[in-house]
């Protein structure tokens, strides 16, 4: 009976010895479970070891990337719930930290592209502005004092080259013909003086001559020298009316087509001239005809004719 007794407790305590060399055996065969490892560049991993040998170890960590570390490089390995949580609370806040600083950075480039954005504007109404004072087409006023300046000025002004050529050309024309005429006049006027000084020294010259005789030749001498002296003062009065009526047309030429500008006057559809607009208005007709086909309308047709005179 004894002996049963012994040889059970016997048999239970083999059975108990065994199961834990085997628990044993199996903890130190299996991977470990690390929830922190720290390593001596001062990195943190969270993460299980999935598998070691003597030099190496893998960790899989939470976002679920396989990493070898060499053990080397290991500093630590806790497996304490409260190291976990505190490691976590410091990703996290270093999580927030780098998304508030990502958030600071998108916010100063939003405000950075919105300043440049406003001055692009500002400088583009600057330049449109610049542009219109610019470009904006000179007043009336404006063409016709540019004309008595210097005509053919005030059409340059207005876009008309052509016209505005024609006239310099002709004013540079008159002019030049105005001072040739003046020199002839002036040289006629010195060439007449001396002639009558001439002619009357001569009257008195003792040659036979009597006082009739020297009356007469006196005045036709004189007359000849005067016909040449008024020639040439009419050649330059002609070359003054000359000018004069280029420079009075040229001006009155300017302010009529200033004034038929679009931006003076807005008679002509087009703005460059004269428009004439006729309208003809037809009857209303009850009978069916081609100008209505019902009693109770009344058909009306309109021709415009239009006729522009461009300066």
């Amino acid at each position: 009976m004894q002996n049963n007794i012994q040889k059970n407790r016997h048999f239970r305590l083999c059975i108990i010895r065994c199961v834990a060399a085997l628990t044993t055996l199996i903890w130190a065969a299996s991977p470990q479970i690390a929830e922190v490892i720290r390593l001596k560049n001062g990195q943190v991993l969270l993460g299980k070891v999935v598998n070691q040998d003597r030099a190496n170890i893998q960790v899989r960590t939470d976002e679920g990337v396989l990493r070898t570390i060499p053990k080397r490089l290991i500093r630590s390995t806790s497996y304490n719930s409260e190291d976990e949580r505190q490691v976590r609370e410091q990703m996290q806040r270093e999580k927030e930290k780098i998304e508030a600083q990502r958030q600071e950075a998108e916010r100063r480039e939003a405000e950075r592209q919105k300043a440049e954005s406003e001055k692009e504007a500002q400088k583009a109404n600057s330049n449109q502005e610049n542009t219109t004072n610019t470009d904006s087409p000179p007043s009336t006023a404006g063409i016709v004092l540019r004309s008595a300046i210097l005509p053919g000025w005030g059409h340059l002004a207005m876009n008309a080259d052509l016209t505005g050529g024609a006239y310099m050309a002709l004013n540079a024309l008159a002019i030049g013909y105005a001072v040739q005429a003046r020199q002839g006049a002036l040289q006629a006027q010195t060439q007449n003086n001396q002639d009558v000084t001439l002619n009357y020294g001569l009257s008195f010259a003792p040659d036979g001559l009597n006082l009739d005789q020297r009356l007469a030749a006196n005045y036709l001498l004189n007359t000849a020298a005067k016909s040449g002296y008024e020639s040439a003062v009419n050649n330059f009065n002609q070359s003054l009316q000359i000018f004069g009526g280029v420079y009075v047309i040229q001006l009155v030429h300017a302010y009529i087509a200033a004034s038929l500008r679009p931006e003076s006057a807005q008679a002509s559809p087009s703005g460059n001239g004269w428009a004439f607009v006729a309208g003809i208005v037809a009857p209303a007709s009850g009978n069916g005809s081609v100008w209505a086909r019902d009693s109770r309308q009344v058909a009306e047709m309109q021709a415009v004719l239009q006729y522009h005179w461009h300066w």
